[in-house]
């Protein structure tokens, strides 16, 4: 259904890597005379018989045997007839090839070595028949050992050697050398394409090979020549050249009666009828090389005729039939041991496991496949990018990224439209199920537009298909319907029955969404007879919910419920958790909109539980689990509600909690457990773990069994990672309680479409509050507070006092109907936690007006009440991040590290994004013109004082090299520099002079990556607070990534802070921490003062807030030290006197 995640489907073929298996003339001995290539094979026989052998005869006869239809031992009779030689022996061995004895083969070959045999395909046969063998060691240490083998060959047999080994940069050193030695010689030159050409340069192997066309004349070699100079045409995208190429071959190939290289050009111009949709042209091809192979004995090209033939029957979803043919080539090439086309073969049969659900399998020859590849990058490429789409089936996102930029990286070393277009359509889908469409839809429009350039049908109905789907989520109807269409129609001319069928099934879902039921039922029953016809089981499962929708719009409660549980069913049976999540969330909303509460209840669990299980291992791509979660929010948000509306306020909040900054709280516990196992290895084999066991299918109990003796052998090493070894997603409110201390008081706040839900909790008590107003107008109450605070402003507007025009009215009424009953039950002075809803992430509790005198102005500040001036107040994004936070006992050695006004070079690109800003009167805006900040020094000098700074970075010296090169040894960091948004991200300033490491700006994912053990991190610079804001996460910024880094504490700003007025703030917080209060409370006196002191406009003193742990630091006592100073001075003046005394007397 269109509303469901894609299924990588992949239906791309194995291009054509024609990898040379035919022997070749000696390098030194001039190529034979056309005129002689044409001779009748009597005429040869006789000449051999008359006056013996030659080069010309020999390179003629191997060739004849090569093409021979005649049966091996009748061959074997003739060749013993002729007169014995080094050249009736060799040509035994390609006999012996033909028959597949290849031990024997490699016996004789190798035998003849120390002779150092001057026909050049001698070698060649050795190096094939080491292969096939097992031999490669034994010929190597051959070669190193015996000083008679150093000769003029060796460069050209070691070449050989490292391309069987898939080595290709070792085998191109070695050619080069032979080339140097011959450079005229045709053979060398092809070899050199073939390594080019694996190691993905594409131009260079281009080059080559037309070198090697240049001196090879004969028509043989020229035959050989046009089919290889046709691959790298195809492989280059360039498909007409390819099949002018190809023909050429094959006419040549027919007059002479080359039989294998006729096979092999009806395998390439196959490809290019598959291609282009002609299936059965493509498979009358295939089939006819295939006989042709078996004809002549050829086993490698008996395997690509199978591998090619598996191709085509996956194009039209003949999967069982695909399968058989892949098998079998796989069979022949791991006789031979062609390393190469094991590696492709392998990739393909993946693909095939991969649609038929059979993970594992298909983990395992994506895993087989990319050791095969050695050094070729597209089977590499190949075979990474089946990893990932088989991960992104499974719903591991964060190892299908990782499979994916793997592919990407080496991708673009070869620059092959097909596998970029592939990669690109991977990622599509992988952004598409992260519901970022408008990423995925220019991936997805990318492979349509390269589909189109080369006619491929296959792959342009695949992307019109991808892309409609991608406009239906973006509310883009008419589009999604016209693409949908473009799809099943280009499907049919093809016969791709997969695209077709799916494409059917998500237009009938647009249409149903337009209430057009008629169409709706037509296309769907259309999609179901061919899911049902071809057995697509995935198709299946989805069309049974989309049954489901269209009976629950016609009010068919029983039909509906039928479909939806049977979807479910269908899709446990091929293990599709997106489609399961899917299906117990209809059933939640079908049987809630019936009023069966308690089974709606369970459906709701079942797909939260899901969910919970497919995001777990995702923490270590923090992104792609952000979004993951934040993508299926709704679901716990409709359990939640549903849990609310039935008075079951305890569940409710436990849900919420658990819902919340869940990427934060995994992060942090694997921070702990990476403190304690420093052990990279066994950490990759505990996350591995992880995922498997909540993501297999039947054999979870297995996989369960094996993960806790796993996790037994961890513990007898690292007892003490036990709690963090046994993390339950289970968040209860009794172990919650446990953890808060007495007059601590948390609240959290929670938003329906109709109502606004606060919880408050503390040490003993827990207690709902309702206010019957949802969302929409917590919104619009603080947007009325503020401008600042409304969506529809520009985000890049900058707020000074005046814009900011803090609406102290407003602020108490928003106070007034949805706090003042909370507050009035909790304590004066207590230590107030707050957990705030998605609405109100960014707003200060502090600035609330607690009482309003009508008669006053709504822009007066003077003697308002704030909610600052009777509690102590922080954040937290959840309840586990407070308690996880509170609890972090890690030690650090009490440094103290003051970085600030940081000298910037305004030139370099990036720095000039607010220059165009004017000064404020009362001090410079953080982040206006990125001049050297005025008052930031005296705030830098005034802090260093008031705490005795262990390290302080300013102007030149405030590098980003030298604030990471100390963060990690310190226990209280302060930052006070410039700071911007930059694409919803904070990004911090440093001084960029003399910094020839890092490039002066501090962003979050630079951040993650330090190891801190610090109690404290203040950034006092403009907007260090603000993130991209998450459903599940709260904002994801600079305070969730200090927070992963290590950071027990974090002050930070929620909008442009004055430089002036910031400097001054900065001093008293701190005289305040070294008094030994807390730290939310040395926050509210800092309000508190500022407020007598210097403003009370909220726009001033507001914007700094704390989050996580509020524990008192420990500062050095200055008037200890004082004291010892004093004692010291007045020794010193005592022992002076007596020593003058002494002196006068004498």
């Amino acid at each position: 259904m269109i509303a469901q995640k894609f299924i990588v489907i992949v239906l791309s073929s194995i291009l054509a890597l024609l990898q040379p298996i035919v022997s070749q003339k000696y390098v030194k001995d001039k190529l034979p005379e056309q005129t002689f290539v044409n001779k009748n094979i009597d005429s040869v026989f006789a000449s051999v018989k008359s006056s013996g052998w030659s080069i010309d005869r020999l390179y003629f006869y191997h060739q004849y045997i090569i093409n021979s239809l005649t049966p091996p031992e009748d061959e074997l009779k003739i060749i013993n007839s002729l007169p014995e030689s080094s050249s009736s022996s060799f040509l035994r061995t390609i006999v012996m090839k033909k028959m597949k004895l290849f031990p024997a083969m490699f016996d004789t070959l190798f035998n003849r070595l120390k002779q150092q045999p001057k026909y050049s395909p001698y070698y060649e046969e050795l190096v094939f028949a080491a292969s096939a063998t097992s031999q490669i060691a034994r010929l190597e240490i051959a070669i190193k050992e015996d000083e008679r083998l150093k000769n003029i060959r060796i460069n050209w047999l070691l070449g050989l050697i490292h391309i069987a080994k898939s080595e290709y940069k070792n085998a191109v050193d070695y050619l080069i050398k032979a080339a140097q030695r011959d450079e005229n010689n045709p053979h060398i030159f092809f070899q050199l394409s073939n390594a080019y050409r694996s190691l993905g340069n594409y131009p260079l192997a281009l080059s080559y090979i037309d070198s090697a066309g240049f001196f090879g004349k004969d028509d043989f070699f020229t035959a050989k020549y046009l089919l290889a100079k046709g691959a790298l045409y195809y492989l280059s995208g360039k498909h007409k050249e390819a099949e002018s190429e190809y023909t050429k071959a094959l006419i040549l190939s027919v007059k002479n009666h080359f039989n294998l290289f006729n096979a092999k050009a009806l395998i390439s111009i196959g490809i290019l009828e598959d291609v282009k949709g002609d299936v059965d042209g493509a498979r009358s091809k295939f089939n006819e090389a295939l006989k042709i192979a078996a004809g002549i004995n050829d086993l490698e090209t008996e395997a690509h005729s199978h591998s090619e033939l598996g191709v085509s029957y996956t194009f039209t979803n003949e999967l069982v039939d695909a399968k058989k043919m892949y098998l079998k080539s796989f069979e022949l090439y791991k006789l031979v041991s062609n390393r190469l086309r094991i590696s492709l073969v392998a990739n393909n049969l993946g693909k095939i496991y991969l649609n038929m659900f059979d993970y594992q399998s298909a983990m395992e020859y994506f895993g087989e496949g990319i050791a095969s590849a050695g050094e070729n990058k597209r089977a590499k490429v190949l075979n990474l990018i089946g990893m990932a789409d088989t991960y992104s089936n499974l719903a591991n996102y964060a190892k299908a990224l990782k499979y994916y930029k793997d592919a990407q990286n080496l991708s673009s070393e070869i620059k092959e439209i097909d596998l970029s277009s592939e990669i690109g359509t991977g990622l599509g889908v992988l952004n598409f199920n992260l519901d970022r469409f408008g990423n995925a839809l220019k991936y997805f429009a990318y492979a349509a537009k390269h589909a189109n350039s080369i006619g491929n049908p296959y792959l342009k109905a695949d992307a019109f298909h991808k892309i409609g789907l991608t406009y239906y989520n973006l509310d883009s109807l008419n589009l999604s319907e016209r693409f949908l269409l473009k799809a099943i129609e280009t499907a049919k001319q093809c016969n791709d029955v997969y695209t077709e069928a799916v494409s059917s099934c998500d237009i009938a879902f647009l249409y149903l969404s337009k209430n057009s039921l008629s169409e709706a039922q037509n296309f769907l029953s259309i999609a179901e007879k061919l899911a049902d016809k071809n057995q697509l089981k995935l198709l299946k499962a989805e069309h049974k919910l989309l049954r489901g929708q269209i009976a629950e719009h016609q009010n068919n409660f029983d039909a509906a419920q039928f479909s939806y549980k049977e979807a479910v069913y269908q899709a446990k049976n091929i293990n599709n958790f997106n489609l399961m999540i899917e299906g117990y969330y209809l059933l939640g909303k079908l049987f809630e909109k019936n009023g069966f509460n308690y089974a709606a209840e369970s459906f709701y669990r079942s797909a939260v539980n899901l969910i919970d299980d497919v995001s777990r291992p995702l923490f270590e791509e923090q992104e792609v689990q952000i979004f993951y979660l934040s993508s299926r929010y709704q679901i716990y948000t409709a359990l939640a509600s549903l849990l609310l509306d039935q008075n079951k306020y305890k569940a409710a909040f436990e849900l919420i909690e658990k819902s919340r900054s869940r990427n934060l709280i995994q992060n942090l516990n694997n921070i702990k457990l990476q403190a304690i196992i420093n052990n990279k290895p066994l950490l990759d084999s505990l996350y591995e773990f992880e995922w498997r066991v909540h993501s297999e299918g039947g054999d979870n109990e297995a996989v369960k069994i094996e993960y806790n003796s796993f996790k037994k052998e961890i513990l007898n090493k690292y007892p003490s990672a036990k709690k963090y070894l046994n993390l339950s997603t289970a968040f209860s409110l009794e172990s919650f309680q446990k953890e808060l201390g007495s007059g601590e008081e948390y609240i959290s706040v929670f938003s329906t479409a109709q109502n606004t839900y606060l919880f408050k909790i503390n040490k003993n008590n827990f207690k709902h509050y309702i206010t019957a107003e949802g969302k929409e107008a917590v919104k619009k109450h603080i947007a009325e507070i503020s401008p600042y605070f409304d969506a529809q402003v520009d985000s890049k507007t900058f707020f000074n006092q005046d814009l900011f025009a803090f609406n102290s009215k407003s602020s108490f009424i928003f106070y007034n109907k949805f706090f003042a009953d909370v507050f009035n039950e909790i304590n004066k002075k207590s230590n107030v936690i707050i957990a705030p809803s998605i609405e109100i992430v960014s707003f200060p509790f502090e600035f609330l007006v607690t009482s309003f005198d009508e008669k006053k102005s709504a822009y007066s500040y003077s003697n308002n009440s704030y909610l600052i001036n009777d509690y102590k107040i922080s954040y937290t994004p959840s309840a586990a991040s407070y308690v996880e936070q509170k609890k972090n006992k890690f030690k650090n050695n009490g440094n103290v590290l003051i970085v600030g006004d940081p000298d910037i070079n305004a030139e370099i690109e990036g720095f000039s994004e607010r220059r165009g800003l004017l000064e404020e009167g009362s001090g410079i805006p953080r982040n206006v013109s990125l001049l050297p900040l005025k008052y930031s020094g005296e705030e830098v000098d005034a802090i260093s004082k008031i705490i005795n700074a262990d390290k302080v970075l300013i102007r030149r010296d405030a590098t980003e090299t030298a604030f990471k090169n100390n963060a990690e040894s310190s226990g209280i960091i302060h930052l006070s520099t410039h700071s911007f948004l930059y694409k919803r991200q904070p990004v911090i300033f440093f001084s960029n002079y003399y910094d020839s490491e890092n490039d002066g700006f501090l962003e979050s994912n630079e951040i993650v990556r330090l190891k801190l053990n610090s109690d404290m991190v203040v950034l006092s610079s403009c907007n260090s607070g603000l993130g991209t804001v998450s459903e599940s996460e709260g904002i994801v910024g600079m305070t969730k990534a200090f927070f992963e880094a290590g950071s027990k504490s974090i002050v930070v700003s929620l909008w442009e802070v004055n430089d002036k007025y910031t400097s001054k703030f900065m001093s008293l917080f701190y005289k305040h921490l070294s008094s030994g209060l807390n730290k939310s409370e040395a926050l509210r006196l800092t309000k508190l003062d500022f407020i007598k002191q210097q403003s009370p406009n909220p726009y001033f003193w507001g914007a700094f807030v704390l989050a996580g742990n509020t524990s008192p630091l420990k500062f050095e006592d200055n008037s200890e030290v004082n004291g010892y100073l004093v004692v010291a001075v007045v020794l010193l003046l005592i022992i002076a006197g007596y020593l003058l005394y002494r002196r006068g007397r004498k």
